[in-house]
């Protein structure tokens, strides 16, 4: 029997450090600037592709004390991944070898898959 599985969208970056501002960030996000974390239509997309310039900067204002460029391109390079199937971006919202598209919220049928959201193609054995 499948698992019912709840999305979830996180925010993921290589930055040292990172865990000791993720939560605020996070917080801010879905506070000030309304992003859903539970659902996967920010999938693969950066910070810095979502938001405007001046976002970023009170956003690093808030995180760092200031917003100087290196400040901001760190906040701007911040990726949003998700908890679903798809192995890069962990989207959800796949569609099949037949272009037929799927939202899963459950254990996908095995078969070809790619991600509307960043184009990976991947099997589900």
């Amino acid at each position: 029997m499948a698992t019912l599985t709840i999305f979830a969208l996180d925010i993921i970056s290589s930055e040292p450090n990172f865990d000791d501002f993720k939560d605020q960030l996070k917080a801010y996000l879905a506070n000030s600037y309304d992003a859903d974390f539970s659902t996967d239509e920010l999938c693969n997309a950066t910070i810095g592709s979502v938001y405007h310039d001046w976002q970023i900067k009170e956003m690093a204002e808030l995180i760092f004390g200031q917003s100087e460029e290196i400040f901001t391109d760190i906040i701007k390079n911040i990726r949003f991944k998700g908890n679903g199937f798809c192995p890069k971006c962990g989207g959800s919202n796949l569609k099949n070898e037949t272009e037929r598209a799927y939202r899963f919220r459950k254990e996908p049928e095995p078969g070809e898959y790619k991600c509307l959201y960043c184009e990976k193609e991947f099997d589900i054995n």
